[in-house]
């Protein structure tokens, strides 16, 4: 008989790297359940996604076996499935698996009846039984002889597990609204995970969960926790290096230090890319020293709005600069030239001494290890000051290499301060950073000649939608500090606005209102799911505060009314993850894991509460209030378990400000007080905000951006803009610049206070206000 893998005609870049195995592969497909339905074969489900180093293995160690194959294709349907493209698939089986085994991950692995319900799961299994793990082929025939023996007791499962699934989906909402005592619980559990040595929470492995750090500096900001100043006088984001441990003094640590430290300890560790920019997925060790390799656009994205709201919060620009960092590399490597972002950067390449090699296979994190001699060859007398920086060893500096892939090698970690080094060499620390600065670009030059890692190059609107947010959050900071930072700004607001016009053009019909999903080689395909709508809805929201075009506003409304009539819930509250139309997804399932990616009805309880406060709609205070009773008990019992959530929680406690700054025609500039430096260093630390020489709108504007304000929705209304504007926020049609001057107004529930045109005005008000 004669196989065919069908995979070949797909657009999926996970799928078509299994296009060639021997496994008779289907995508998931009316095809392959009619074909499993005829034959009465169990159906092999095996879910992951292209940048999945686990995956590869077990592609590697059984998709590519004929023999293995040979066992596949004579007893079950094969079915791959990319999670990326396909959420709604991979979730519900992921629940299967995690309910029965106690854990998940990828690659998944499920067997199922024909019409589709799970019997037995698990993720990666070896060829043969090794590490206390069965065999894939001893499985598999194990299924295949159960399947044909005992057929009752495998429908009779199947159709029990089914049931308790079914069952779980269907939680109740709480009665009232959860307190600030459910915030204040949540906290608590944070601290009580804390690692106070190395930063993070839990131990191996850390995973970067940016929710929980932005749910903690929410609540620093709401309850005004009593915190010193650290870190204001600290441009290299060292601080506390002569006590890396974090252990000196054993004090309790409040919410805003624990994530200033777990910020600091993942950018100066080995999940961050050194050279390159952007970080990996996350650490295998406590100490974020060792990473799994690959690039997440999400992560990033999240990352960078972490980083960006922990340089507000404590006053230090080293945040702000990683975050600039994360959005370059993400501009140079990660964006299609026609706007939209792409989705990953995969761990494994092949070794650049392979690279000659017709049989050399890929080891993860290849592209981004170092040998001592490479170094020495390429920076001469730049080298020592290097190698001592980044913790360079001649035999590798690995802590931990199970699959023995680091060997002689070194993983790029900050080992030693800058002032450390000054020291040592008997040069400034400016010296030393001009040296750090030098190497760098060599080093990513050399790099580049390297086999690079597969880049996962399809677009995906969610992921997108989380980029712009944090494109534009950046843009709209630095824009706050004056001519250098708008002129830095500028590039970032146009990186959102492209991709957004990407999105708008290609994956967004207005005739039918209908939302896709993914794009890829030229076509756009998969009707969205929830977190389509929400992500892209945040990334617009941000994206009017930074660029005040009423366009992107006007579209973010439209979005969430499609989001709406398809997702919501009216019965319980909260948003479903799809729309339920499709009958090969037997749960519809609504999300309560504010994981690796928030969840949709966490991130769209923040924006209708961002969207209530520049558009009167009677129905999103209610949806709002709704959602959070829904996951009530949640928050309450176990709020660690959905950060986002709580942190729109404390944002509904708090209170929205609206922050309008009206600039005028013809703006003064500011006259009082000596003039500052305008160095990007200073900026978070300049406590003098009036500067000779600045428009009073750019003052008002510098304000603003250096005070945390999570709880504000700032617009800057342009003369040429404003009667645009106000067509879609008719509260802002009567402001007016006073005697001339560009004015604030800060309001609550569409009532302003009285306008103000210096920035000392300004922040008196915003205390006042809040």
């Amino acid at each position: 008989m004669i196989r065919m893998n069908r995979l070949a005609q797909e657009r999926s870049p996970y799928l078509l790297q299994h296009a060639n195995n021997p496994v008779e592969w289907f995508p998931w497909s009316d095809e392959a359940f009619a074909k499993a339905r005829v034959e009465d074969k169990p159906i092999f489900l095996s879910v992951g996604y292209s940048t999945c180093h686990w995956c590869h293995v077990m592609e590697h160690e059984s998709f590519e076996n004929d023999d293995v194959a040979a066992v596949l294709n004579a007893n079950f349907v094969s079915i791959k499935v990319d999670r990326e493209e396909r959420p709604d698939v991979d979730r519900v089986y992921m629940t299967f698996v995690q309910a029965t085994t106690g854990g998940g991950g990828w690659p998944m692995s499920v067997w199922l009846t024909p019409d589709l319900k799970p019997f037995y799961g698990g993720t990666y299994f070896p060829p043969t039984s090794r590490w206390g793990r069965p065999g894939f082929v001893d499985i598999l025939q194990e299924i295949a002889r159960v399947w044909r023996a005992e057929r009752d007791k495998v429908a009779h499962s199947a159709e029990s597990l089914t049931a308790q699934l079914r069952a779980v989906e269907h939680g109740s909402p709480t009665w009232t609204l959860p307190t600030a005592d459910a915030l204040t619980a949540t906290v608590k559990q944070f601290r009580d995970a804390f690692d106070a040595r190395y930063g993070g929470f839990g131990s191996s492995p850390k995973f970067p969960r940016p929710s929980e750090l932005l749910f903690l500096l929410r609540e620093h900001a709401r309850t005004r926790e009593p915190t010193g100043e650290r870190g204001r006088d600290d441009p290299t984001g060292e601080r506390g290096r002569d006590d890396p441990k974090g252990e000196r003094g054993g004090e309790a640590v409040d919410s805003r230090e624990m994530v200033l430290r777990t910020l600091r300890a993942m950018a100066l560790g080995g999940m961050r890319d050194h050279v390159g920019g952007g970080f990996h997925r996350y650490s295998v060790d406590a100490a974020w020293r060792v990473p799994h390799f690959e690039k997440m656009l999400y992560d990033q994205a999240q990352l960078v709005l972490a980083f960006v709201e922990g340089a507000q919060a404590s006053g230090d620009p080293f945040y702000a600069e990683v975050a600039e960092d994360t959005l370059l590399y993400v501009m140079r490597e990660m964006t299609d030239p026609a706007g939209g972002f792409y989705s990953a950067e995969d761990a494994d390449s092949i070794p650049p001494e392979d690279a000659d090699s017709p049989h050399a296979h890929k080891k993860e994190g290849a592209f981004y290890l170092w040998r001592a001699d490479e170094i020495d060859a390429l920076l001469g007398a730049d080298a020592a000051i290097v190698k001592q920086r980044y913790g360079i060893e001649p035999d590798g500096n690995a802590p931990q290499d199970p699959q023995q892939e680091f060997t002689g090698k070194n993983l790029l970690y900050v080992a030693r301060s800058i002032d450390d080094l000054a020291k040592q060499s008997a040069k400034t620390p400016e010296a030393i950073v001009e040296v750090l600065n030098r190497a760098r670009v060599p080093m990513f030059q050399h790099r580049l000649q390297r086999p690079r890692p597969h880049r996962d190059d399809k677009i995906l609107t969610a992921w997108n939608g989380l980029m712009i947010a944090a494109f534009a959050r950046v843009a709209r900071v630095l824009r706050g500090l004056g001519a250098d930072g708008a002129r830095t700004a500028e590039p970032y607001v146009e990186a959102a606005r492209r991709a957004a016009a990407f999105l708008r053009e290609h994956m967004w019909s207005a005739g039918t209102r209908t939302l896709l999903r993914r794009y890829r080689g030229g076509h756009a395909e998969i009707e969205a799911y929830a977190e389509d709508y929400a992500y892209l809805i945040f990334g617009l929201l941000e994206l009017f505060q930074a660029d005040t075009d009423p366009m992107w506003l006007e579209w973010a409304i439209a979005l969430q009314q499609r989001q709406d009539e398809l997702f919501w819930d009216e019965q319980a509250g909260g948003w479903f993850s799809t729309t339920g139309r499709d009958p090969s997804v037997l749960l519809r399932m609504k999300e309560d894991y504010d994981g690796a990616e928030p969840t949709a009805s966490s991130v769209s309880v923040m924006n209708l509460l961002v969207l209530s406060h520049l558009v009167e709609d009677e129905r999103w205070p209610d949806r709002i209030e709704r959602t959070l009773k829904l996951f009530g008990t949640r928050l309450e019992q176990i709020g660690r378990a959905v950060p986002m959530m709580a942190a729109a929680l404390s944002t509904y406690i708090a209170g929205i400000q609206q922050i309008v700054i009206v600039e005028a025609a013809h703006d003064p500039s500011t006259s009082s007080g000596s003039p500052r430096a305008a160095s990007r260093g200073e900026g978070f630390s300049d406590t003098s905000v009036e500067r000779e020489g600045f428009s009073r709108a750019s003052d008002l504007l510098r304000t603003v951006a250096l005070e945390y304000l999570p709880f504000a929705i700032t617009l800057r209304v342009t003369p040429d803009r404003q009667r645009a504007l106000a067509a879609s926020l008719p509260f802002i049609a009567a402001m007016q610049p006073v005697n001339g001057a560009s004015a604030a107004f800060v309001c609550r529930r569409f009532t302003c206070r009285q306008p103000v045109t210096t920035a000392d005005a300004l922040r008196e008000e915003l205390k006042a206000a809040s």
